[in-house]
């Protein structure tokens, strides 16, 4: 009944998530608190390929306090945006596997603080490729229900510029650049599986 998509199709999907916590082991005491936004937009450019673009958001916020030391706070932000392509093959009336391959990139800027004149300050982007297989059901002419499984290919750079202040002093600064390859062929690894809804248009 709702075997296949139409070219013209558009799909709405993404993910949202928000997280607050305080833990109090006194003399310790930790608080969180983080938000990551990240909407999509697809559209069929034949029945069983859809290409589209994503945009990335993050914030986090992290202080922990102690006796002795005072405190230390972690804030980072990154902002950032990705292209993909999918495409579907369906197995019987409803259910259909699918390819998602994709870039993102962001930019990321972060401080550390640690007490009131010591901190590290860091900014950088990074970016990459990726290859990931999934599976899911058409639920109705509206809605799609789909799992995406581990990345059988990764490729991503990183670089970021970390300047440091310690006791209100210069403390130097340093430079980052980290490239790396990656493979998740391991049928038994559940840490980068995703459920999840998405609206047909």
């Amino acid at each position: 009944m709702y075997a296949q998509f139409n070219a013209g199709d558009k799909v709405l999907g993404g993910s949202f998530s928000l997280n607050a916590s305080k833990n109090e082991q006194l003399p310790y005491v930790n608080s969180d608190f983080g938000i990551n936004v990240s909407p999509s937009f697809a559209k069929f450019k034949t029945a069983n390929t859809a290409v589209g673009f994503k945009i990335l958001g993050q914030y986090s916020n992290a202080k922990t306090e102690t006796p002795n030391s005072g405190y230390q706070k972690n804030r980072y932000w990154s902002a950032g945006a990705g292209v993909f392509g999918q495409r579907y093959f369906f197995i019987g009336s409803q259910f259909f596997v699918m390819g998602e391959a994709g870039f993102n990139a962001s930019y990321n800027k972060g401080k550390v603080t640690y007490g009131e004149s010591t901190y590290t300050n860091s900014s950088g982007f990074s970016g990459g490729f990726y290859l990931a297989p999934g599976f899911g059901i058409k639920l109705s002419k509206k809605f799609l229900l789909d799992l995406t499984l581990n990345n059988l290919a990764v490729i991503t750079y990183h670089h970021s510029i970390n300047k440091s202040v310690v006791a209100g002093a210069d403390g130097g600064k340093s430079k980052v650049n980290n490239f790396s390859v990656s493979s998740n062929l391991n049928g038994n690894t559940l840490g980068n599986l995703g459920l999840g809804f998405r609206w047909l248009m």
